[in-house]
């Protein structure tokens, strides 16, 4: 019986915990707001949001299911790096001077060492 009455609030407290550490951190509002400036659509979806120690910002976007995609952001330069073919078609994000687009190793490298924060 005890089973049965635990089992929704220890649900509710899991779903609790998973949306409260989804959130990006504040500090990280800056290159969000850069990213959101070259997005084709205001449904974009950002996770794993993380602030390197340059303070670059970098994660995951996406819209929707479709699939994710890592992004960068250097917020002084106000530049975004997608992990994505250069001339990807059916992009979330806009072309431009400021935006690049690669799938090289070490550009790559780059995004994984901000996710770990350095």
């Amino acid at each position: 019986m005890r089973l049965i009455v635990l089992a929704p609030v220890l649900a509710l407290s899991l779903f609790a915990g998973a949306a409260l550490a989804a959130e990006p951190p504040p500090e990280a509002e800056a290159g969000l707001n850069i990213a959101r400036q070259y997005a084709k659509t205001n449904k974009i979806k950002f996770r794993k949001v993380k602030v390197g120690a340059d303070g670059a910002v970098c994660g995951l976007a996406s819209v929707g299911s479709d699939r994710d995609i890592q992004f960068l952001v250097n917020v002084d330069e106000q530049t975004l790096w997608l992990g994505e073919g250069p001339t990807e078609p059916n992009s979330d994000f806009h072309y431009g001077n400021k935006i690049t687009r690669d799938t090289e190793r070490a550009s790559y490298s780059v995004w994984k060492a901000c996710q770990k924060g350095k």
